[in-house]
Formats: structure tokens, C-alpha cells, sequence
């Protein structure tokens, strides 16, 4: 994670964010290892976000669309992100 987080030296406003996916048992000794290393959590379980993908947005039709029917769904506090390639 670190020397990641060092090429990343000159974009500053670029976070390195680990995935939700772990080994069995091992999450939380994996997710000190990347903040240890300068990079940030994501998502510790599937509660702490809602995260809209592709096949949401297909079915939505809009970010917006999408992200409207989220915020109608959950309580005001929930972190809502959108997935996208670049």
C-alpha cells in the first residue's frame, strides 16, 4: 500500500481505497494494513454504503434517476457512492 500511496505523491485530491473483499477471518488485520500503509477503507461490511453499479444504472436509466431512488430508501446519514470507469 505504501509505495502505491507514494506514486501517488503529485494527486493529492487521489485517495488509494482498498475493496470490501477479504480473506476469511482476516478483515480487520487487513484493513489496519492498508491504513497503516496511507491508504483508506472503503466499506468495513455492505451496510456502511450503498454502492450503485452499472446494472443499477442501466435499470434506473440516470445517475441521477439512481441515486434519487437511493436517497428516497435510506436514512439521510447513508454514505451513497456511484462506481465508474475511466
Amino acid at each position: 500500500t505504501r509505495e502505491l500511496v507514494d506514486l501517488m505523491a503529485d494527486f493529492p485530491r487521489v485517495r488509494l481505497v482498498d475493496t470490501r473483499k477479504t480473506l476469511p477471518g482476516l478483515r480487520a488485520i487487513q484493513k489496519y494494513a492498508v491504513r497503516v500503509g496511507g491508504g483508506y477503507n472503503h466499506r468495513f461490511n455492505l451496510a456502511d454504503a450503498v454502492l450503485i453499479k452499472d446494472n443499477h444504472l442501466k435499470a434506473c436509466g440516470s445517475i441521477d434517476a439512481a441515486v434519487a431512488k437511493v436517497r428516497a430508501a435510506v436514512p439521510h446519514t447513508m454514505k451513497i457512492e456511484v462506481e465508474v470507469e475511466s
